[in-house]
């Protein structure tokens, strides 16, 4: 029984901490907005009676640094979480090729098992923390050149090709999910995709 109790907490750190790195920006930025509204209050009851324009100028100088400080805070997440999805698509293994249908095999899509990546981004990337994900590109079949890629959690069957899309179905821990890419696929996939 004790053990069982020993793995509930675990668990629960566990789902916890995951809970806030997937949250971080928005923690960070309460918490600091909180700061600043604290030290603004502060400030403006310390000096002596401000007139609306001197009050209205204090308050804009703080709403400037907390949105400087969000705007780099968010950069930092945002490059963090494209490195984790880079190391996601750098572990891709297992890949299962199959080539359209509907188009008499104009693309090929490739649907790859994934090493499982810690502390990774749970929106449908490598790090999805209750399942796993697959990496899924679409290739064109006569250059061979990359033309789309994005993660699927929890893949369940193969691809579905299909004259103007192809999709596979899956599920994340929102409930039922799943990938689908337009063919073509549109111009800011193929940007997306040729990026490292």
């Amino acid at each position: 029984m004790g053990e069982l109790n020993m793995w509930t907490v675990m668990w629960s750190v566990y789902l916890t901490l995951s809970w806030m790195i997937l949250h971080a920006f928005w923690i960070g930025a309460a918490l600091y907005g909180l700061r600043l509204w604290r030290r603004m209050q502060r400030e403006l009851t310390e000096q002596a009676p401000v007139e609306a324009e001197q009050r209205k100028a204090v308050q804009r100088r703080y709403l400037k640094r907390f949105l400087v400080v969000a705007c780099l805070w968010y950069v930092a997440g945002t490059v963090w979480f494209y490195y984790k999805d880079a190391q996601a698509r750098q572990s891709a293994y297992s890949c299962d090729k199959s080539v359209s249908t509907e188009d008499g095999g104009a693309y090929i899509g490739e649907e790859c098992a994934l090493l499982r990546q810690p502390w990774s981004n749970a929106e449908g990337t490598a790090g999805v923390y209750r399942g796993f994900s697959a990496l899924v590109r679409i290739y064109s079949a006569k250059t061979g050149e990359l033309l789309a890629e994005g993660f699927v959690a929890n893949p369940e069957g193969a691809l579905h090709w299909e004259r103007d899309n192809v999709w596979i179905h899956g599920s994340d821990t929102g409930g039922e999910s799943g990938l689908m890419f337009e063919l073509p696929p549109s111009r800011w996939q193929q940007f997306k995709a040729k990026l490292p």
